[in-house]
């Protein structure tokens, strides 16, 4: 087990060392959350910002509006924010086209009527995120991504945005 755990360690290591500068990038995205228990989706927008270390790995944090929900049609409006650091990593399949997996931690805030509660107030939770998504490089700076995250238990957002690298 620990040979295992300090090989792969060993190859991350070389992996990071294996682009002599990394590569900023900033970006911003636009999707459809929704949320379990209430009527309707809500609209996301998001900003984005990391370090690429290599064609395999980076690490980007975002804040993302994840939209305005309703309990029923009409009722008082709930919005949800969310706030993540995770890791990317890349399955290149061409110069253009990739694959690519996210794990990180997200932080969401919910303010307003939650469902099955009386509460209403804000609600804050930490906790994993995974997600999922491809990437098509129209330029070497900018990459057009297509991407599913699972925020959380009950919480997921598919979005589409641009990046680009500095």
């Amino acid at each position: 087990m620990f040979k295992n755990i300090a090989l792969a360690a060993t190859f991350v290591v070389l992996s990071l060392n294996a682009q002599a500068r990394p590569a900023w990038y900033a970006g911003a995205d636009v999707g459809s959350t929704d949320m379990h228990g209430y009527a309707q989706h809500g609209t996301s927008i998001g900003v984005v910002g990391g370090v690429e270390f290599n064609r395999f790995i980076a690490i980007e944090g975002s804040v993302r509006r994840l939209g305005t929900f309703h309990l029923t049609p009409g009722a008082s409006s709930t919005t949800a924010d969310q706030y993540t650091i995770a890791g990317l990593w890349s399955a290149p399949l061409s110069e253009a086209f990739g694959l690519y997996a996210r794990t990180g931690l997200s932080l969401h805030n919910i303010r307003g009527p939650q469902p099955g509660s009386v509460f209403s107030g804000v609600d804050s939770t930490i906790g994993a995120m995974i997600g999922a998504g491809a990437a098509y490089h129209v330029t070497p700076a900018l990459t057009a991504r297509l991407e599913f995250q699972r925020v959380s238990t009950g919480i997921n957002n598919l979005n589409a945005g641009l990046t680009y690298k500095f």
